[in-house]
């Protein structure tokens, strides 16, 4: 038998703890699950990328908000890039952070 808390703080504390045991969900074992086989780093059903195009398109959006001369370390990035996704060449956050204009509306030329 557990003796009465003698001060609020102890009591606070008892029932606190009380309160996330209760809250916690029953532990069990995790389902096994199989990912890729039993072997992970051996897929030989998954796609292999054996070139990555670059469009102009895509080296006009991943170089926008960059002032020429293009720094050589941004250029020997894009020319190494593959097919990774890469947040740097997407529209991030909105204005104020927005810091290469990637979602600055465009004003059609005159």
């Amino acid at each position: 038998m557990n003796p009465v808390p003698k001060t609020p703080l102890a009591a606070i504390t008892r029932i606190a703890a009380i309160a996330i045991a209760c809250m916690a969900p029953a532990s069990r074992p995790a389902l096994a699950t199989s990912v890729a086989g039993l072997a992970p780093a051996h897929r030989p059903a998954a796609p292999i990328i054996k070139e990555f195009p670059r469009p102009d398109a895509w080296r006009v959006q991943a170089l926008r908000g960059i002032d020429k001369p293009y720094p050589e370390s941004v250029l020997r990035v894009l020319d190494h890039q593959g097919n990774w996704y890469t947040p740097l060449d997407h529209p991030g956050m909105a204005d104020p952070y927005d810091l290469r204009g990637m979602r600055a509306v465009r004003k059609p030329p005159r």
